[in-house]
């Protein structure tokens, strides 16, 4: 997902995931939802990053990103809270 002009902060509560933050190809061309995030379908990833518990990782306005990946380990109960950041 991409939001283009939002910040957006993943703060991981419990738990660890794999955070994606490359994609081969960027479609930002895509129709947005309700909340104003863009859909990146079909898009081969290329780096992910762990989050652990306690950890925040701050995206930028057209950097895309996913959450929810799940690493070598096996499944893990996670909770995360995604914080959109208002211009005001």
């Amino acid at each position: 997902m991409v939001h283009p002009t939002k910040v957006c902060v993943l703060l991981t509560l419990q738990g660890s995931e794999l955070l994606v933050t490359t994609y081969r190809r960027k479609d930002q061309e895509g129709s947005k939802d309700e909340n104003g995030f863009i859909s990146i379908p079909d898009s081969q990833v290329t780096d992910v990053i762990r989050s652990e518990e306690g950890t925040f990782t701050v995206f930028m306005p057209g950097e895309p990103f996913s959450y929810g990946i799940q690493g070598e380990e096996g499944p893990t109960k996670v909770k995360h809270l995604l914080i959109v950041l208002d211009e005001s």
